[in-house]
């Protein structure tokens, strides 16, 4: 889905009917880089998945692009200071309390 191969910024510019400077460009007005808008995008679906499916961490790395498990959690914990796993401990705890009131 987010891997590297289909969202490579050449694709996603030309997709956009826009030379890849022009993306760029656009881009940096909103203070962003293309590698941050992937970065940020990966994490927000990644944060879905963990929340809403029971998909492994592994399947979630690979859907993204990450290359293994290893590589995504370090990714996420980079970005958000926990483990996918302790996320989607702490989304199914919060879940569980909000179902009780």
């Amino acid at each position: 889905l987010l891997s590297d191969r289909l969202l490579h910024v050449d694709i996603v510019a030309e997709t956009l009917a826009m030379s890849t400077r022009s993306l760029q460009r656009e881009l940096a007005k909103q203070g962003l880089t293309y590698s941050q808008l992937l970065v940020e995008t990966r994490l927000r679906q990644a944060s879905r998945w963990l929340e809403s499916t029971d998909k492994s961490v592994a399947e979630i790395a690979f859907d993204l692009g990450y290359t293994d498990a290893s590589n995504f959690t370090r990714a996420f914990r980079n970005q958000t200071g926990v483990s996918p796993q302790a996320f989607r401990l702490s989304s199914q705890t919060s879940t569980s309390k909000k179902s009780w009131k």
